[in-house]
């Protein structure tokens, strides 16, 4: 079976079946072709849910880091920035 057969529509993100993958061969090499194609189809729908819950994470984590500069640049950080020195000494020296 040549590279080009061995690839298959709905591995996702242009995989292809190769002697490297032993799983991939077992599947579709197995009795039970319709199993096989159930099980790539599922793991293909894992990996685009995953996918797009990556995005969201990283959608969500640059929003924080955006609020998180804001606050860093406010006044009231800056105005701040003295007591927290302070506070932070005192606590130091009680430990």
């Amino acid at each position: 079976m040549t590279k080009e057969e061995q690839s298959q529509p709905g591995l996702g993100f242009g995989a292809t079946c190769s002697e490297e993958d032993p799983r991939m061969l077992e599947l579709l090499g197995s009795a039970e072709p319709e199993a096989a194609v159930t099980e790539l189809v599922d793991r293909d729908v894992r990996i685009a849910e995953l996918v797009a819950q990556i995005e969201i994470l990283e959608q969500d984590l640059f929003a924080a880091r955006g609020r998180i500069s804001e606050i860093y640049k406010s006044t009231s950080w800056k105005i701040t920035a003295p007591l927290r020195s302070i506070m932070l000494w005192i606590r130091g020296r009680d430990t």
